[in-house]
C-alpha cells in the first residue's frame, strides 16, 4: 500500500502532499486539477513503472527542483520515504538503485477503459543484480490500452502470452473441467457483488452472434433476455472489466506464487479513475461500498486499499456509512488564485447528495439547476431592492412558478415577503 506522496514542480501543482488512509481514499475536485495525475504517480510509486505517459516536470528552471517522494509498505512493513529526482537528459525519474518493497497486487482502471496490473509474483525483480528502474531482469507490468483487457495480451519482445483477455478467459473458465471452475465461480460472485441493486449481472452461456463468425461471445442474463457482452452498455462493460481484472489478477497471482514457492500477497491496491463514470445514480450509490467488499470474493484474508476519483455527490453520500476517519481520507482539489491546491477534508456526513452538493467540497449554492438558481437569485434581489413595482414582483412570481417545484423551500420566504408588501393576499 501507499502511505504518502509528495510532488514538487511536477504536474498541475507546484506542490502536492498526500497522507493516504490505509483503506478508502476519495479524490474530488474540478476537472483538470490533477486527480488522474495523482493516480498515475501513485501507480509509479507502487510499481516503479508508468501505466501511461511519464509525469513531466514544470517547464523552465522550476523552484523548487522537480522531485517525487513517496512512502509505501511491503511485506516487511512501512518503508522510509523514497526521494526521486528527474533526469532531464534521459527524461525519466531516477529512483534509488535498490529493490523496492513488494507492495501487493496493484490494479489500475482508467476512465477510458485502459487498465494496468502489477503482480509481485510475476513482475518483481528475479535477478540479484538490481539496478533500479533499468534492471533488464525486471518484467514490465501488464498494461492494457482502452478496451484491451477484453483481448489477449502478448509480450512485445518475446510474443509470450501474458493474458487471454476477458473474452478468452470467460469462455475457458465457463467450460473448464466440464463445467464452471473456481475462477468462473469467483467471477460470478464478483459480478454479483458489483451489480446495481435489483439488476444483477448474471453470466449467461457463450454463444455465436454473427453468421460469418463462429466466435463464441459471453452473455449476460437480463430481464429482457441474454445480451452479448460486446453489446452491453458502457457502464456494464466497465464494471464487468473491473470484476474480470480482479479475478484474473488474483488467480494468476495465486497460481504463480505456487509455481515459485512463495506466499501469496494479502493486500490489493485498487486505483480507479472516475469511479462513477457511465454509472446510473442507483449504481453510484453502491459502487464504493461494493469495491471495498468485493476482494473478499477472491480470498477472505485479502484487504484492499482503494484510491478513487469522483465527481459524484451520490458516491460521497454512499460512502458515509462505511467511512472511518481512522482509516479513510477525503481530498478536495481546488483552484485558488490561479494555483492548484489540495486539502484533506475533515470528514463529516452531509446525509444525502443535496447536502454534498452544497457542502464546501462541491460548493454549489443549492441543488437546483442553473436556470432555477438564477430565478431565485433575481427574486432575492427584488426583495432587497427599494421601490420595486408590484408588476415586477408578479413577473418574478410567474417565473418562479414555471421553474420551481411546489415544495421548494424558497417559496416560504418568497410568499411571506410578497404578502407583507401587499402584492399577494
Amino acid at each position: 500500500m501507499i502511505h504518502s506522496l509528495r510532488t514538487r514542480s511536477v504536474g498541475p501543482a507546484a506542490e502536492l502532499d498526500f497522507e493516504f488512509g490505509d483503506r478508502l481514499n476519495i479524490l474530488t475536485g474540478d476537472n483538470g486539477l490533477g486527480k488522474t495525475f495523482v493516480l498515475d504517480v501513485a501507480w509509479w510509486a507502487l510499481t516503479r513503472s508508468w501505466a501511461s505517459q511519464v509525469a513531466l516536470p514544470a517547464g523552465g528552471h522550476a523552484v523548487p527542483p522537480p522531485s517525487l517522494e513517496y512512502r509505501v509498505s511491503g511485506r516487511g512493513g512501512p518503508t522510509d520515504p523514497v526521494a526521486c529526482a528527474y533526469d532531464a537528459q534521459r527524461q525519466r525519474w531516477r529512483a534509488p538503485a535498490r529493490r523496492p518493497p513488494m507492495t501487493g497486487l496493484v490494479i489500475y482502471l482508467r476512465v477510458d477503459g485502459a487498465a494496468a496490473v502489477w503482480d509481485p509474483a510475476v513482475h518483481y525483480w528475479r535477478s540479484s543484480r538490481a539496478r533500479g528502474v533499468t534492471d533488464p531482469a525486471r518484467p514490465s507490468a501488464d498494461v492494457f490500452g482502452p478496451g484491451g483487457a477484453w483481448r489477449e495480451l502478448r509480450d512485445e519482445s518475446t510474443g509470450a502470452l501474458r493474458c487471454r483477455g476477458l473474452l478468452g478467459d470467460w469462455r475457458e473458465w465457463e467450460i473448464l473441467d466440464g463445467g464452471e471452475n473456481e475462477a468462473f465461480r469467483a467471477l460470478r460472485a464478483a459480478l454479483a457483488a458489483l451489480s446495481a441493486p435489483g439488476e444483477p449481472l448474471v453470466p449467461g452461456a457463450s454463444r455465436q452472434i454473427l453468421v460469418d463468425d463462429l466466435t463464441l461471445v459471453p452473455t449476460l442474463v437480463t430481464a429482457y433476455g441474454e445480451v452479448p457482452l460486446t453489446m452491453a452498455s458502457s457502464a456494464v462493460q466497465r464494471v464487468v472489466t473491473l470484476a474480470y481484472l480482479l479475478v484474473w489478477a488474483w488467480r494468476r497471482h495465486a497460481d504463480t506464487s505456487q509455481l515459485i514457492n512463495a506466499p501469496p500477497e494479502n493486500r490489493v491496491v485498487l486505483l480507479v479513475d472516475e469511479v462513477d463514470a457511465h454509472l446510473h445514480p442507483k449504481w453510484q450509490r453502491t459502487i464504493v461500498p461494493a469495491l471495498l467488499e468485493v476482494v473478499r470474493v477472491l480470498a477472505r484474508e485479502l484487504s484492499v486499499q482503494l484510491i478513487c476519483t469522483t465527481h459524484s455527490p451520490l458516491v460521497l453520500a454512499s460512502a458515509e456509512p462505511a467511512f472511518d476517519p481512522c482509516h479513510d481520507r477525503l481530498f478536495d482539489f481546488d483552484l485558488t488564485d490561479g494555483a492548484v491546491t489540495v486539502r484533506t477534508v475533515p470528514w463529516r456526513p452531509h446525509y444525502d447528495a443535496c447536502g454534498w452538493l452544497t457542502s464546501d467540497v462541491f460548493g454549489l449554492p443549492s441543488a437546483r439547476g442553473r436556470e432555477q438558481e438564477r430565478a431565485v437569485q433575481d427574486a432575492l434581489s427584488l426583495l432587497h431592492a427599494t421601490n420595486v413595482s408590484p408588476a415586477a414582483l408578479r413577473a418574478a412570481d410567474d417565473r418562479l412558478s414555471s421553474l420551481l417545484s411546489d415544495t421548494d423551500p424558497f417559496w416560504v420566504r418568497w410568499k411571506a415577503q410578497l404578502e407583507r408588501q401587499g402584492v399577494l393576499p
